[in-house]
């Protein structure tokens, strides 16, 4: 069994980690929740675990590049300040109380919650080499433009999924003309077909969507691969 741990430096836990949930406020709001029809979307918000905000912090930038230039206040107050200005240039850093260990070769991946989007602030991705560091790390923000933003208490502070930065490396991309793959060219015609004319017939609405994806099959074939997911279980943390 893989592992990341959580290895907190306090007895009170103040960041906690949540598995990352599939549901958006404004994919709740599309006319009958059509963005969910976006598997490859939903299955992305929920392939990670969340940190969620301790407590309720309010940041102001005045658009300066020094540190005093973004203002920090906690307004229902907090005995862990993890909300900082360390860098200027209107950057938001959050400060976690524990330090993640992996092993093998596993990092960890931090950015913003997946297909959400944060007014006036934007996430700052990173992949931090978990297998050997001892110490925390941070999260860091930044401010489209001079303003206020707000995190609320168990607002979503970041993201985080393992990756291998090896497994990555061991990949090499190829191009080359479809033509010289004959199956491949018979099955995506035979898509391209069935979708065009799905289309033709205008019934992309409601329920009268072909979910080929969704199912996890091909129309050349209509059996459901053996690999695919609808959605993923990220274990709960114990």
């Amino acid at each position: 069994m893989n592992q990341i741990v959580a290895n907190y430096l306090f007895e009170q836990e103040s960041c906690l980690i949540v598995p990352s949930k599939p549901k958006r406020k404004w994919m709740d709001d599309t006319v009958d929740k059509f963005a969910y029809r976006c598997l490859p979307m939903s299955i992305v918000n929920q392939a990670s675990w969340d940190v969620l905000c301790p407590a309720t912090v309010k940041a102001k930038w005045n658009g300066g590049n020094s540190l005093p230039d973004m203002t920090i206040e906690y307004p229902n107050g907090t005995n862990f300040q993890f909300a900082k200005s360390e860098f200027g240039y209107g950057v938001l850093t959050f400060h976690t109380d524990f330090v993640i260990t992996t092993e093998n070769s596993d990092c960890v991946y931090c950015k913003g919650p997946a297909n959400f989007h944060k007014k006036n602030i934007q996430p700052l991705e990173g992949i931090i080499e978990t297998f050997w560091l001892p110490f925390t790390f941070t999260m860091n923000w930044k401010f489209e433009e001079p303003g206020e933003v707000i995190f609320e208490k168990d607002e979503i502070m970041f993201s985080f999924f393992p990756v291998d930065l090896n497994y990555i490396e061991s990949f090499d991309i190829i191009k080359r003309p479809m033509r010289l793959d004959p199956t491949l060219s018979t099955k995506y015609e035979t898509y391209s077909s069935s979708r065009t004319e799905h289309i033709q017939t205008g019934s992309t609405d409601g329920e009268n969507w072909q979910k080929y994806y969704m199912k996890g099959v091909c129309p050349h074939s209509n059996k459901k691969n053996k690999l695919h997911k609808s959605k993923v279980n990220v274990s709960k943390i114990e």
